[in-house]
């Protein structure tokens, strides 16, 4: 019996070509989104001599200049859309991949530290290549209605529902390690003393966050949930917990933006994407549905960054320096 479920978890998993659809449009939306809003810009051009430093078995991507980093950015942005239109699925998703592998492969190397929760992009666009992502809504089906009536090989549907398990797996796995690794590192310690979030919200939080840390009781909460959430992540796979932990990442995720001002968008947005639309039938509600939720994923990022104001610059502003007063010298 159980391992009939594992087997229909990897190899049957239901509403498939809608699922993929909508995974199809979450990782280019999202990709496209963070390149054209995040920190990517002349830093990266001008910086390059000085900070640009490649290593591992890509070292070999040289440092580019002005018309390079720029025709790199922007092929990623456009083969994202293209794919998300679903328009030569199967070219320019292989395009976006690359492109996207590269970027992310080059500004990672501005920095000596490596930000993990982007890394997921990069997977998910490099095996949907592998997948036939045009079968719902694309303007490939549009455009030639005969692959509509294709048929669908069991093995090519077997490895979509894998290539969509695949992805549930590895950000169950990305929660849970990052549970694990505050045991490892912190003990148990982490979870009890609430310390790690209130000295992270007093040195770069928001006015709010530091508003709580007047009730350092908080931090408590919040280090005990966080525990319990990203080790205990895995439950998601339980069908009932499904939609309690899309709504909890979203709201746990924009509670460190509120406090701490980081906002991982890009990581929780996709999550409720991935689990959900199991049994999703009516499809045109569904797509009125996804476009609200980008809507509301659209406005939390408006939000970033929030005014910050760290330990040390909690001070009211200064104002304008007094005028210095002509002296009178009093006669003797």
């Amino acid at each position: 019996m159980f391992r009939k479920k594992i087997e229909s978890f990897l190899f049957a998993q239901p509403n498939l070509d809608f699922r993929i659809f909508v995974v199809r449009l979450a990782v280019s939306l999202v990709t496209v989104s963070y390149v054209l809003i995040g920190p990517f810009d002349r830093f990266h051009v001008d910086a390059a001599p000085l900070l640009y430093r490649p290593v591992g078995p890509f070292s070999f991507i040289p440092e580019l200049g002005y018309g390079g980093y720029y025709f790199l950015k922007y092929a990623v942005v456009v083969s994202g859309i293209t794919f998300a239109l679903g328009f030569k699925s199967r070219l320019s998703n292989a395009v976006f991949a690359l492109t996207y592998f590269v970027f992310a492969y080059y500004v990672g190397h501005f920095s000596t530290q490596l930000f993990s929760y982007i890394t997921h992009l990069n997977f998910f666009a490099i095996i949907l290549c592998f997948v036939d992502s045009s079968r719902f809504w694309s303007l490939d089906w549009v455009l030639d209605p005969s692959r509509r009536d294709q048929p669908y090989s069991l093995a090519r549907r077997e490895f979509a529902s894998f290539a969509l398990a695949f992805m549930q797996l590895y950000l169950i796995a990305f929660y849970v390690q990052a549970g694990v690794n505050k045991l490892l590192i912190g003990g148990v310690d982490w979870f009890l003393t609430g310390a790690t979030p209130y000295y992270g919200t007093l040195v770069s939080g928001t006015e709010p966050g530091l508003a709580l840390t007047r009730f350092p009781w908080v931090f408590k909460g919040v280090s005990l949930f966080t525990g319990f959430f990203e080790m205990g992540f895995f439950l998601i796979l339980w069908k009932r917990l499904r939609w309690p932990f899309a709504v909890s990442v979203i709201g746990f995720h924009f509670g460190i933006l509120l406090s701490m001002n980081i906002f991982f968008y890009q990581l929780s947005a996709v999550v409720p994407l991935l689990f959900l639309f199991e049994d999703t039938r009516d499809h045109r509600k569904a797509l009125v549905g996804l476009g609200a939720y980008a809507l509301f994923i659209g406005a939390l990022m408006s939000l970033t960054p929030l005014p910050a104001r760290p330990l040390g610059t909690t001070e009211t502003p200064l104002q304008a320096p007094i005028q210095a007063q002509p002296t009178v010298r009093l006669s003797e």
